[in-house]
């Protein structure tokens, strides 16, 4: 139900805006058939629409499928059966990748709609991406943290705090913090206030990060980033945005690693976020 109050230009835009949204749910839902690796995130492919098209003239003859398309790259790969009389076969077919690279998928959209994404339609749609996840406010966790990705940072988990087989080296390895897998330039937020203790490069393993000192013993750290946004002493609020997600170090594809260090020892960061 729209607010009575909303003006009727606006109204209708909303109104425009709901339905090619179901329109983007039924091209996103004819894409994971075919997708093997990762899901097609519906919220970033939404907030990329509505900073584009909300309060267009029209979008009667918009392509759904073609726009949600732009969100990822299809491949052709081989697979083997066996056939009932035991000869092997390989038959061919077609998979979508979500695409993990924001500047990619604005490329993509670039050619697709014939037309300039400026930084300011990005920023808008980062924007709207961030208070999609985060809604109205930040919630907030009983120590005070929020999540660095997000409300909806448990269903980005690729790897748990702990013990676990190395991506890697496929040897046995202790994890010491928490990755949330999203798009290489997503916005990463400060879980506390505090300050900004360390900014650096470790091309060995968290690639570029930082930590930040919240005080009482506290430090989180934010690794394998693609930009960090703060520098060393800067004073910090929860919910500041201090990095982007990225795959630099020593990883295996875009993802945020986050370490909670409670007094020099590192915890499960599960048991802080909200």
């Amino acid at each position: 139900m729209i607010d009575g109050k909303v003006p009727e230009d606006y109204r209708r835009y909303i109104e425009e805006m709901r339905k090619a949204f179901a329109e983007l749910d039924a091209a996103i839902s004819e894409i994971k058939p075919v997708s093997e690796e990762g899901s097609l995130d519906p919220t970033q492919v939404k907030a990329i629409f509505y900073a584009l098209f909300f309060g267009a003239d029209s979008l009667r003859g918009m392509d759904y499928r073609v726009f949600a398309d732009c969100f990822v790259r299809y491949e052709e790969r081989t697979r083997s059966g066996t056939v009932q009389d035991g000869s092997e076969t390989a038959e061919s077919y077609i998979v979508a990748v979500p695409l993990e690279s924001l500047p990619e998928i604005y490329t993509n959209l670039e050619r697709t709609l014939g037309r300039e994404i400026t930084s300011r339609d990005q920023a808008n749609a980062a924007e709207i991406y961030d208070r999609a996840l985060y809604g109205a406010g930040k919630t907030v966790s009983a120590d005070g943290f929020i999540s660095p990705l997000g409300s909806g940072w448990r269903s980005m988990v690729t790897s748990e705090f702990g013990g676990r087989i190395d991506p890697l080296t496929g040897a046995w390895s202790v994890h010491t913090g928490l990755d949330l897998g999203v798009a290489k330039g997503t916005a990463i937020r400060a879980a506390q206030g505090g300050t900004v203790e360390k900014v650096s490069y470790d091309s060995s393993g968290y690639g570029y990060y930082l930590t930040i000192d919240h005080g009482g013993g506290i430090v989180t750290l934010y690794g394998h980033c693609s930009q960090i946004l703060v520098v060393e002493g800067q004073i910090v609020n929860a919910g500041d945005v201090v990095a982007r997600v990225g795959s630099t170090g020593r990883s295996t594809g875009n993802h945020l690693h986050f370490e909670v260090i409670v007094n020099g020892i590192k915890k499960d960061p599960k048991n802080y976020l909200p």
